[in-house]
């Protein structure tokens, strides 16, 4: 019985260390990612010279419209949020790549 347990014991290990995705440990592909955060400092952006009021109302649209544009949930961006900034390497990576598309974006409408 004690063997039983042991192996039972293993299994599971085995199992939840083989379900672990260590390559990507975001709910919401990189890619994916990099597209949400560009829009959410083109909108950060769009907002910066209006009132404190009128700046938290919009934003609340805002920040609704780009998950639904994108797919995702408002807990799927934070969680990711927080592990990306827990992870200074997966952060820069992510950033570089947001700043080279909002770089794009402003060349295009100069």
């Amino acid at each position: 019985m004690k063997l039983y347990r042991i192996g039972v014991f293993c299994l599971l290990a085995i199992w939840s260390l083989s379900t672990c995705n260590r390559e990507n440990p975001l709910s919401v592909p990189p890619q994916k990612m990099i597209e949400v955060l560009v829009d959410v400092h083109v909108a950060e952006a769009a907002l910066q010279n209006l009132s404190s009021d009128t700046k938290d109302s919009l934003m609340v649209v805002y920040y609704d419209q780009i998950y639904d544009i994108h797919g995702i949930t408002a807990t799927q961006f934070e969680q990711d949020m927080t592990y990306i900034k827990r992870h200074p390497k997966t952060m820069e990576k992510i950033y570089e790549k947001v700043l080279e598309q909002l770089n794009k974006l402003e060349a295009e409408t100069q």
